[in-house]
């Protein structure tokens, strides 16, 4: 896991890898649970998978950075 700052607070987070293991167990135990598990829990569980799977197509071995500001406080100043 890699640290992050999130405003004061550090917070972990996991590699992609441990995703990715991660999504793949969620997977089987979809598999093991078959019908005997709500469907719409399957139903996001598997919307989750897909993410995962979206997402680490997207990255690769890539770092992916979002700078994010406070672009609506900075455009009530220019307004003033």
């Amino acid at each position: 896991m890699s640290p992050l700052l999130m405003g004061r607070t550090k917070v972990t987070v996991p590699d992609e890898q441990v995703v990715r293991a991660q999504a793949e167990a969620l997977e089987a135990a979809l598999k093991a649970g078959g019908d005997q598990l709500d469907p719409g829990t399957v139903a996001a569980a598997r919307q989750i998978i897909a993410k995962v799977g979206e997402r680490s197509a997207l990255a690769g071995d890539h770092t992916v950075i979002a700078l994010a500001g406070d672009t609506l406080h900075r455009r009530g100043r220019a307004k003033s």
